[in-house]
């Protein structure tokens, strides 16, 4: 559970209404979304991270910017690869791309495969997104989509998410996730720069939804993102698992773009030592002109005092100097008597230690082990993306795998990864031999 709840309400969705979305008048009802948002990632973020998947966490703009074309109507939480990372890879895509493409899309999170929550008007989503602008990881998933046994492992992965998240091209009808194949992802790839939309996985809920599960909601999206980090990992380029070889090529690109700063440098170093050089020269010169300014000044004849005037008698009298001013010494504010008590230093008296509390006593778990894997039994789930969750068993099947129903999201899963349990606060039912005895004595009639 997060330690932050998301609880949407009314006001979060009306806040990106079309009619408002150029307005700064709704810039505090978005900000106060935006800040509940991250709150409520930090959790996202540290589960991602004990699994294996490092990622930052950016929003985007609650008020109108160059960076969502002055319009908010809708607020995105995006979790993508680290800085240091992208700071890897971001000269390499500035090269790549226009200045008319930076500035039709200048949101950077879309230059990089990214796991996102998005809310709008109409409804709330969580997805993972590939856009043609994050070229290297597109390259990456193309190289893999070409690979057969790459290629069945991104679909059972992408088969392995619940049956309520579906995938396609953002702005197109989505399709269900039970219908991915390895010629539909290929073909969807393939139109992403025609169409440039990005290539969507992820489960939407319609406003009115949102709103009746408002409480349950945030733990259900949270553990939703966490079931689409195996597939951001396979969307996103690794330098450990570069099937496209796209390392040389950024090797080769970051070689460039370091001997080319090694001669802008050399050219810089080069420039200073001549301008230092100019300097010292303009220095010596203006000295020169000094110098000589000087020696001609020298050998010029000045007037003196006893040239300009002449005194009328050599023992003139000087003119006394002038007696200095006798002063009494001021007395120091210390030594001035004065009828005050001298203050008495504080004693300092130590706090009792209180005694020591026992600790508060334990809360008993909600369920406990016990009981059958059934059709209709409780069971928790052990392994996985939804580890610790507790749901219902819907369907069992002769290979040993059950469907699980966990609040909104229902999933398939192995009986290994399941433990029935029972409630801890019902009370188990008594065992009696009247009913049993009646039941004896109606038989025998």
């Amino acid at each position: 559970m997060s330690p932050l709840f998301l609880e949407l309400n009314e006001g979060d969705f009306d806040a990106y209404l079309p009619e408002r979305a150029s307005s700064n008048a709704f810039s505090r009802p978005r900000l106060e979304f935006k800040q509940r948002a991250l709150g409520w990632a930090k959790s996202v973020a540290d589960r991602l991270h004990s699994i294996g998947i490092p990622v930052d966490m950016e929003a985007s703009d609650e008020h109108p910017s160059v960076r969502n074309n002055h319009r908010v109507d809708e607020q995105w939480i995006i979790f993508w690869r680290p800085a240091e990372q992208r700071q890897y890879l971001d000269p390499l895509l500035d090269q790549h791309a226009g200045i008319a493409q930076s500035l039709r899309n200048a949101s950077p999170w879309f230059r990089h495969a990214f796991l996102a929550l998005r809310l709008d008007s109409e409804h709330v989503e969580v997805c993972a997104c590939l856009h043609p602008d994050a070229w290297i990881d597109l390259q990456a998933f193309h190289a893999k989509l070409n690979d057969d046994d790459r290629a069945q492992s991104i679909i059972d992965t992408i088969l392995a998410l619940p049956e309520e998240f579906q995938f396609g091209v953002s702005g197109q009808s989505p399709l269900p996730i039970a219908s991915a194949s390895i010629p539909a992802l290929r073909e969807l790839a393939q139109s992403l720069d025609e169409h440039r939309a990005a290539l969507w996985f992820g489960w939407w809920i319609s406003r009115a939804t949102a709103l009746q599960h408002a409480q349950l909601l945030g733990e259900q999206l949270e553990d939703a993102l966490i079931a689409l980090g195996p597939l951001y990992q396979i969307l996103a380029w690794q330098q450990q698992d570069d099937v496209s070889e796209l390392g040389r090529s950024l090797e080769a690109m970051h070689i460039q773009r370091s001997q080319a700063a090694a001669q802008r440098a050399e050219a810089e170093r080069m420039q200073q030592q001549e301008s230092e050089r100019l300097r010292q020269v303009r220095i010596e010169q203006s000295r020169e002109i000094t110098r000589e300014r000087v020696e001609y000044d020298s050998n010029r004849s000045r007037p003196t005092l006893a040239t300009l005037f002449k005194s009328t008698s050599s023992t003139a009298a000087t003119p006394p100097s002038p007696a200095t001013p006798r002063t009494a010494t001021p007395t120091p504010p210390a030594a001035i008597p004065h009828n005050r008590p001298v203050p008495r230093a504080r004693e300092f008296t130590p706090k009792p230690k209180t005694a020591d509390r026992p600790p508060p006593p334990q809360p008993q778990p909600a369920f406990t082990a016990g009981g059958t894997l059934d059709k209709g039994a409780q069971v928790r789930v052990l392994s996985g993306p939804f580890v610790g969750k507790i749901g219902i068993v819907a369907e069992l099947d002769t290979r040993g795998n059950a469907r699980v129903m966990l609040g909104l999201l229902s999933t398939r899963l192995l009986a290994e990864q399941l433990e029935a349990v029972v409630d801890s606060n019902e009370r188990p039912s008594l065992q009696s031999s009247h009913r049993k005895n009646s039941l004896l004595t109606r038989s025998g009639k």
